[in-house]
Order: C-alpha cells, then structure tokens, then sequence
C-alpha cells in the first residue's frame, strides 16, 4: 500500500510540472516583413522629346530601355499620336521587344513620326507607351 502512496504524489507533480511544459510548447512567433518589387525596365533616354518636321517630312526618334532584372523581359510597344487623324501617324520599328538581362542589358526601338503633305500645321503628341 506504502508503494501505492508514494505513486500517486510522484504522479501529481509530474502532472504539474507538465501542464505548463505543454503550455511552452503552443507559443507561436509570427515575423512580417515587407517586400516591395520594383519595376524592372528603366529607360537610358529622355523621356520626352521635340522635333520638327514639314509637311512631307518624317522625324526618327531612338528610345533606349534597360533591363535590371536578372531574367529578359519581354514588353508591349504602342506609339499614338494627337489628335488623331489629322495627317500625322507614328510607327515604331517593333511592336514586341525582348530586353535582354546579360550583356549589355538593353534593347532599343525606334518611332518614326510621319507628316503627311495634307497635314495642318500645329503641334502633335506622339506618345508610346512601354507595357508588360
């Protein structure tokens, strides 16, 4: 019976002891960070440029993108001009463009602004826009 006794205490502090053992064992950490991505493709060219050109005339501009990812990139290329329709229309030499990421990492494009000979003088907008 001595033996009995002497279990039963022995196995309520292991209990004890246990119980907040177990509690040590949920505790849960949880770390946040921030993680910005930043765009890739940057251009070498200004941004914005002037020409002039005669009804008849064409202007060629080069833009230059660069690539700072460590893998290519492939973007979209649109030219619009504005107003629209009034005998001045832009072309660009591509309308898909694969920017390289070795090397030198850059591709270049070019957009060729035409005025037609019906053309009224004033000024247009030839914008393009680069999309991934």
């Amino acid at each position: 019976m001595k033996k009995r006794l002497l279990g039963i205490p022995v196995l309520l502090i292991l209990a004890l002891v246990g119980i907040p053992l177990v509690a040590f064992a949920y505790l849960v950490l949880t770390f946040t960070g921030t993680v910005t991505v930043a765009e890739s493709v940057t251009t070498t060219s200004p941004l914005t440029w002037a020409a002039s050109a005669y009804p008849g005339g064409t202007d060629v501009h080069s833009i230059t993108l660069h690539n700072n990812s460590p893998a290519p990139v492939d973007v979209t290329l649109i030219a619009t001009v504005l107003p629209a329709g009034q005998g001045v229309t832009a072309v660009l030499s591509t309308a898909l463009l694969t920017i390289p990421s070795t090397g030198p990492a850059n591709a270049t494009f070019t957009v060729t602004t035409t005025v037609t000979g019906s053309a009224a003088p004033g000024s247009y907008v030839t914008t393009v826009t680069v999309s991934r």
